[in-house]
């Protein structure tokens, strides 16, 4: 018989050691007949159930875990529930770590100890490392002085990066990247919730081409697609945006990012882009939240040109980023009136202009709420 399919194993990611201990395992369940190019390949394919970027971020956490029994004289296979209980002391104890997001130093070693069969050291049913976790987020404090000042991205550097949209093909490792920097600037969404918008579309409105989405991430979950309002931004006065976004649908109907991605994906994509744009020296200045923070500097600074007036009074009156974000986002957004493109060119030189009357009253809430 002919065969019509195959096992392409160079499409494998596990981590060797990680394959090594399952291979291992099954010999020790398997009878006296030597199985192991047999065994080799139960393993690599039983590996496979887990995804390329979650082998990853897995490999260097379970490696870590590895080392830091060898270290403490424990077995890391099987792991005790106790052993997990000195894991999460040990991560809380170097400090490196942020409670609230160490959830996949654990994943790591009870992903292992799933795939292998064992129980799983540091899931839910742990209860005294449960307990440690919440303990651990309750009392950690962070040791880095916080920034007074968060510099917004000028009006006249975004205009730059929109300009280069055309020159990047849609195929290209910087289109995506690119995309989402020009978008950030735009839509002051922060950057979780960008990168939450799964359903996305450009429809006619009114007549007028206008960007459909969703942000799906509402204050730390995602919730059903059915239940996430629908948001729009006219593209009027910015084709170049508008083909960007034309084309990526043409590839891929309705969805905005290919691949899911991390806010520290983000940040790495933000950080290509201003290094091949040009703009290297904006990197030790500007965060992901720069860029929305600048989008809204610059419509606030313009109240002629946004549509139903936006007051510059809620830059100074009001402590809630979410209630000024509210009175932006709206179908008259001042990018998509008729001469926007040349006013937004021409009326920033340097990232502070037009920043100060708005963020030193909104810097200590500009996290909070969907925005």
């Amino acid at each position: 018989t002919v065969p019509h399919y195959a096992l392409d194993m160079r499409l494998a990611t596990a981590p060797p050691l990680v394959t090594g201990l399952l291979v291992e395992h099954l010999q020790a369940a398997a009878p006296g007949r030597d199985h192991s190019l047999r065994l080799e390949q139960i393993a690599t394919v039983i590996m496979a159930r887990i995804g390329t970027k979650t082998w990853q971020s897995y490999a260097s956490h379970f490696s870590a875990f590895v080392r830091f029994c060898i270290g403490e004289g424990v077995d890391f296979l099987p792991a005790s529930r106790y052993t997990g209980l000195l894991w999460a002391q040990f991560l809380a104890a170097r400090g490196t770590v942020q409670a609230r997001t160490a959830q996949p130093y654990f994943s790591a070693v009870n992903t292992v100890h799933d795939l292998l069969g064992f129980p799983k050291p540091c899931d839910g049913d742990n209860v005294l490392l449960s307990a440690f976790r919440r303990g651990w987020e309750r009392l950690q404090v962070s040791l880095t002085p916080p920034s007074a000042l968060v510099l917004a991205f000028s009006a006249i550097d975004a205009w730059s990066l929109y300009e280069r949209l055309p020159s990047v093909p849609v195929a290209s490792d910087l289109f995506i990247p690119l995309l989402f920097v020009v978008l950030s600037f735009c839509l002051f969404l922060r950057p979780d919730s960008l990168l939450s918008v799964v359903w996305a579309r450009v429809s006619l409105v009114d007549g007028e081409s206008t960007f459909q989405y969703k942000p799906l991430h509402w204050k730390g979950r995602l919730v059903a697609p059915e239940l996430a309002p629908v948001l729009q931004f006219p593209l009027g006065n910015l084709p170049h945006l508008r083909v960007a976004l034309s084309q990526l649908f043409a590839r891929d109907t309705s969805r905005l990012w290919p691949v899911r991605q991390t806010t520290q994906g983000a940040e790495r994509w933000f950080g290509r882009v201003l290094s091949q744009c040009g703009l290297e020296r904006l990197r030790p200045v500007h965060t992901l939240y720069s860029l929305r923070r600048g989008g809204a500097s610059w419509i606030l600074s313009k109240p002629s040109a946004a549509g139903p007036q936006v007051p510059q009074r809620c830059g100074s009156t009001t402590s809630t980023w979410g209630f000024v974000a509210a009175l932006m986002r709206s179908r008259f957004l001042a990018l998509s009136r008729p001469g926007a493109s040349h006013q937004w060119r021409d009326s920033f030189s340097t990232a502070e202009r037009g920043f100060l009357f708005l963020w030193q009253n909104l810097v200590a809430g500009a996290n909070a709420g969907y925005a």
